[in-house]
């Protein structure tokens, strides 16, 4: 949660529990799936600066890779957050757009 915004949403990472993080990504998702029950389990952690940086060049290397597994028609997908983006809405659009080609080509 926040991401860039993590200070202007919950304040300095120092001074924010991960119990109230907890709450707030409990309330969050109840609300966004329209859950009524509690978890039977939440585990919160921290991570400061988690999201993956990528190096100057990393697109046109990324781009040969795809290029070199369509040309050589290799049955090969790559998929994560070190090709099409680092969050998680990326891989899960990269994975969706994957099945949809391998459902199209089968």
């Amino acid at each position: 949660m926040g991401g860039h915004w993590f200070e202007s949403l919950f304040g300095s990472p120092d001074n924010v529990s991960c119990s109230s993080l907890e709450e707030i990504a409990i309330e969050s998702v109840q609300k966004t799936l329209h859950i009524t029950s509690d978890p039977i389990t939440a585990i919160t952690t921290l991570n400061r600066d988690c999201i993956a940086q990528y190096k100057v060049g990393h697109k046109k290397l990324v781009q040969g890779a795809f290029e070199y597994i369509e040309n050589n028609r290799l049955p090969l997908s790559l998929i994560g957050s070190s090709y099409q983006g680092v969050g998680v809405n990326d891989c899960v659009l990269g994975a969706k757009k994957i099945v949809d080609n391998l459902i199209r080509e089968h």
